[in-house]
């Protein structure tokens, strides 16, 4: 596991233990902060990755010296780690405020029953720190932990282990854990025939 990813591992380790140490008031007032907070942190790990590479090549045989300044142009090197490092993040951060946006307006049109307002960072930061083609398989998983939630809840409704109304179920509590485990995942994820079609 390279830099960012190990980052935005830990950073969202942290911000699920967060609730728990400070309160949920806390991460209320502060949800913004905490998404950039963690928009930021990828981003010096991704300029620290950046520089990493340009001193391995920098540093390196023949060849390798001439695909970075002075020798070589710099062209190729940016190229290289845009794609290599870069892409990823930048395309799941143009991402994440498309669903920050999508859950915002779709609990407004339903009287806000769905999500409370923190949520929408928590959306958005789990899109965005499991990266391009991380957040797609996120969103799945989400999707499927949906449904398990809803058909146990339904089983035990009719198995009467459940006596109140449970026809809603909230996914506040798995927004960054199914975001944390999509990350760790991502090295068998990497494995399906198709995951190179996703990648940038």
């Amino acid at each position: 596991m390279s830099l960012a990813p190990a980052f935005a591992l830990c950073f969202l380790l942290a911000t699920i233990g967060g609730p728990r140490v400070a309160g949920r008031s806390f991460v209320v007032r502060n949800a913004e902060k905490i998404f950039w907070t963690g928009a930021l942190g990828v981003a010096t790990a991704l300029v620290v990755m950046s520089h990493l590479q340009f001193e391995a090549w920098a540093n390196g045989g023949f060849v390798a010296q001439h695909l970075v300044p002075p020798l070589g142009g710099h062209r190729y090197f940016l190229f290289y780690i845009w794609w290599r490092f870069w892409a990823p993040y930048a395309i799941s951060f143009v991402v994440a405020p498309i669903f920050f946006r999508l859950a915002r307006w779709y609990n407004q049109r339903h009287s806000e029953q769905f999500f409370y307002e923190e949520e929408y960072y928590f959306i958005a930061l789990g899109i965005f720190l499991t990266g391009q083609p991380g957040w797609i398989f996120y969103l799945l998983a989400m999707v499927l932990v949906a449904i398990c939630a809803h058909i146990g809840i339904a089983a035990s409704r009719f198995a009467g282990l459940v006596t109140t109304d449970c026809r809603r179920f909230s996914l506040y509590d798995f927004w960054l854990p199914v975001a944390a485990f999509v990350i760790l995942s991502m090295t068998w994820i990497a494995q399906l025939p198709w995951f190179g079609v996703l990648k940038p």
